[in-house]
């Protein structure tokens, strides 16, 4: 049986939004930020340097800008078990987003050969 582009659209719908709310468990709701208990602050991954600014937020991450080597990077990062625990977490979603979103895919690069 084929679905329909809505019903397909509707699944993938709920599957994101699954992998959104689980993003957001690791954010403080009053910063806007990964809460500090999930990340630590770590100096520049190029040249050591401690030394960097803000350059913006963005879902939850703060990327700066190293004022000796000039590399941006994501500051403060995840810990090693803060970030085992969210890709741990979101795996099952990523891959029932992926097993359901085969017949989508497949639909589409047929109609593209055809």
């Amino acid at each position: 049986m084929d679905k329909t582009v809505k019903e397909i659209h509707a699944k993938r719908s709920v599957l994101y939004q699954a992998s959104i709310n689980n993003h957001n468990k690791y954010i403080d709701q009053n910063t806007g930020l990964f809460a500090t208990k999930f990340v630590e602050k770590r100096d520049c991954p190029v040249c050591k340097s401690a030394s960097y600014s803000n350059i913006f937020s963005k879902e939850g991450g703060t990327y700066v800008k190293c004022k000796t080597c000039q590399m941006i990077f994501l500051n403060p990062v995840f810990t090693d078990e803060a970030l085992n625990n969210y890709y741990k977490n979101n795996h099952a979603l990523q891959s029932d987003i992926v097993e359901n979103d085969q017949e989508f895919y497949f639909s589409i690069y047929n109609k593209g050969l055809n």
